[in-house]
């Protein structure tokens, strides 16, 4: 059945949802990846699930689909995530 938009000739709009991934690392926990239109929209969601001084801790960066593939295939096979390999010290530079 048609609308009235329909009848006058005029296309009905429609509401376009671009939804990207983000990274979030929460410490002492792996990264997780959410889908998600915006930053802010992750940050809103994680208030709600999370205790407000975990919130304060938790970062959120926007990825592609092909890095977050990377990961997921790196952390499959057993491999650190690269970020966390340049955030750890190096045992060999105490002497």
């Amino acid at each position: 059945m048609k609308t009235f938009k329909e009848f006058q000739g005029k296309p009905p709009t429609q509401k376009i949802e671009e939804q990207v991934y983000f990274k979030v690392s929460i410490p002492d926990m792996s990264a997780m990846f959410m889908k998600a239109s915006s930053e802010a929209a992750v940050k809103l969601d994680m208030r709600m699930k999370l205790k407000p001084d975990v919130v304060k801790e938790v970062s959120i960066e926007r990825v592609t689909k092909a890095e977050m593939r990377k990961i997921y295939r790196d952390m499959a096979k057993g491999k650190e995530p690269e970020s966390d390999k340049e955030e750890s010290p190096k045992k060999d530079e105490k002497k």
